[in-house]
């Protein structure tokens, strides 16, 4: 269960990425990450009702807050190097660094994986890598910069919400929504981009937010009951999916080399899975 709640929050992940880049282009990435994080609030409050939460306690609310907090300055990071019109390269250095810091961390805390685990591991981060190889030299570049600052963040978010009690269900969310939510208007409202969404723009925001807070359900519950490192690294894997939808609605042009990591990534899951 814990690898099909990861790999649903690459799916979800890599769909709002792609989403989130293109509602970027229109609106600033701060009004699109606030108002799509204010739009999600309803999944969160079902998820809240169904999923039991027999032992919350203080710290786990605070985890949550420092979860938010990364969630925002990633999430801010990730769409403006996505919205510079370069998906097949932002998104894949992303999910490298934030699937790699969590690794580190379990390995670190003497959580040992099995042999099919660690060769799924380091084919999965790899497979990212190969993604967006292209330009992972050029680190000169501002949306490689940005992308890796957002990669670093997502793997603060990970290792927070792994930190959660189990019994805590799916109440952090709260203290990560507490943070996100008016942190985020209050971003927006300095960049000017605060202001209510036209029509036509609260569709797809709204899209956005319900598909990524969907997400965020998935890897809260795979991140309190299975291994950190399997966990993140399946979650990581959504640059694939960012790839792929690039390559299908904008007509990028991946590189052969971008397919092949794609294909790594698939055998990646199996590995991890087993």
């Amino acid at each position: 269960m814990t690898e099909f709640l990861a790999l649903v929050t690459a799916v979800g992940y890599g769909t709002s990425g792609f989403l989130g880049g293109l509602a970027a282009t229109r609106r600033h990435a701060a009004g699109v990450v606030a108002w799509s994080q204010l739009l999600g609030l309803p999944v969160l409050a079902v998820g809240i009702a169904v999923v039991p939460a027999p032992g919350v306690a203080a710290g786990d609310l605070a985890l949550g807050a420092a979860a938010g907090l990364a969630s925002l300055l990633g999430l801010t990071l990730m769409y403006q190097a996505l919205a510079a019109g370069r998906m097949a390269v932002a998104a894949p250095v992303a999910g490298a660094v934030g699937a790699t810091g969590p690794v580190i961390v379990d390995l670190a805390a003497g959580n040992g994986l099995s042999r099919p685990q660690t060769v799924g591991i380091v084919l999965a981060v790899a497979a990212i890598l190969v993604v967006g190889a292209e330009r992972l030299a050029d680190l000169g570049d501002p949306v490689v910069g940005k992308a890796l600052l957002a990669g670093a963040f997502v793997a603060a978010f990970f290792v927070a919400l792994h930190a959660t009690g189990e019994d805590a269900g799916l109440v952090p969310l709260l203290g990560t929504r507490a943070v996100t939510v008016p942190l985020g208007l209050l971003v927006a409202a300095r960049n000017g981009a605060a202001g209510r969404p036209a029509r036509s723009e609260f569709a797809p925001l709204a899209a956005i937010g319900v598909v990524d807070m969907t997400a965020t359900v998935a890897i809260a519950l795979a991140l309190q009951h299975g291994p950190l490192g399997v966990s993140s690294v399946l979650a990581s894997l959504s640059p694939a999916v960012t790839v792929v939808l690039a390559a299908v609605v904008r007509r990028e042009r991946p590189t052969t080399r971008q397919w092949i990591g794609v294909a790594a990534a698939v055998v990646a899951v199996a590995l991890l899975s087993l």
